[in-house]
């Protein structure tokens, strides 16, 4: 998903009519994209990659709009899909002892919203995919009865019976690799560099900071967190719980997840691979704590760091949608 997007910040974007999708004519078509205009070049100012296995991460997102996740579609119950809420049972393969398998993402869709369903109670993902009439409409409903136009849609289980080998993973991988592109002018805001509503597209601060090795800039502390192996330097969270922009160059989520001794809260960079994480001062590497991963420099015990605990529960800044909320589940779905 992260090249995808790091593509189209160089490039124009199409809407379907546009340049629709032709891969069943048997010649070859003449590149279309020079005439798209949905959203120009330089209109993508960067992405952002969501805390890996957190749903409520993922949930908050979509509170700005449509999410790219990276998911399992190889088996053969959902390339037949046709309605309902699907599941891992259905959705993953199985070990010789009838347990489940981790995800093998392969396949790119869009996350669009989330909801309930009423009659059973079960919580559920509502994503688009791209393979045109296939599957079901926004409400999980398929078949003969509804339009070929409103299909395209299928219903993930969301919840605590998504894990995989006690790993909140999500049905499909769902929850495994997300993010969005921020645009030019649109609801997703936070990425980096900068602000996407900023005209000026090269103002990126300078100087080593934040999330550098120490020692620190003014305005940071050196940080060991527990259970991790080395320090960093880290800012503090803003009054909402919002985090400073990632160094140049680095794909890692600035993240409000620290806490020291005096419950004061602090941002670190939340990463997926060594490759998310700062490049500068020999390069920092993505640790593992609690099923996330965070940017660290391995540097021994650094003297002057304090001591802090990485804390689940304060991740998240921004109150999700309220999943009960019928509108939410019928009218402003995004599509």
């Amino acid at each position: 998903m992260d090249n995808g997007f790091m593509y189209e910040e160089g490039a124009h974007i199409c809407k379907d009519e546009e340049w629709p999708y032709l891969a069943k004519v048997p010649k070859p078509q003449k590149c279309a994209q020079h005439t798209c205009s949905a959203i120009p070049s330089g209109g993508i100012k960067g992405f952002m990659d969501i805390t890996p296995n957190s749903e409520q991460d993922l949930m908050t997102a979509l509170t700005l709009g449509p999410v790219a996740v990276a998911i399992q579609a190889d088996q053969f119950a959902f390339q037949s899909y046709t309605g309902g809420i699907f599941t891992n049972e259905e959705c993953l393969k199985k070990e010789d002892d009838g347990k489940l398998q981790e995800p093998e993402l392969d396949h790119g869709v869009v996350l669009t919203g989330y909801g309930t369903d009423k009659e059973t109670g079960k919580d559920y993902w509502v994503i688009k995919n791209s393979w045109g009439a296939w599957g079901a409409n926004p409400k999980g409903k398929g078949g003969e009865d509804v339009d070929a136009a409103e299909k395209g849609y299928i219903l993930f289980e969301r919840g605590a019976n998504t894990a995989v080998n006690g790993v909140q993973v999500g049905t499909c991988g769902i929850q495994m690799s997300a993010s969005y592109p921020c645009v030019k002018g649109g609801s997703q805001d936070g990425c980096t560099p900068g602000n996407p509503d900023d005209d000026d597209d090269d103002e990126v601060p300078t100087g080593p900071g934040p999330y550098e090795k120490p020692p620190c800039q003014d305005d940071e502390f050196a940080a060991q967190i527990k259970g991790l192996d080395g320090s960093v330097c880290a800012p503090k969270c803003d009054s909402s719980g919002q985090c400073r922009a990632a160094p140049k160059g680095s794909s890692a989520t600035p993240t409000c997840a620290l806490e020291d001794p005096a419950k004061n809260k602090y941002c670190v960079l939340v990463c997926a691979s060594d490759g998310d994480c700062p490049t500068n001062d020999g390069g920092a590497n993505c640790q593992s704590i609690q099923g996330t991963g965070i940017c660290m420099y391995k540097d021994g015990q650094n003297t002057n760091a304090v001591s802090v605990n990485f804390v689940r529960d304060v991740v998240n800044a921004k109150k999700p949608v309220d999943t009960n909320d019928e509108a939410f589940e019928t009218e402003t779905i995004y599509q």
